[in-house]
């Protein structure tokens, strides 16, 4: 699972060349539910409807 990190992406110098053919760093982070992950993060990833 690729969940992101919590971190300001800008301030690496490596990820503003845009060098890599990987997908771009993206902040969010992983919660458990009922035994499952839910991935928090810029739209699409969140499903706000588990959490309300």
């Amino acid at each position: 699972m690729n969940n992101g990190g919590l971190f300001d992406a800008e301030q690496f110098s490596y990820v503003q060349h845009n060098i890599s053919s990987r997908p771009r760093m993206v902040n969010g982070f992983t919660l458990m539910l009922d035994g499952y992950p839910t991935v928090f993060g810029p739209e699409p990833f969140t499903n706000w409807d588990k959490w309300k």
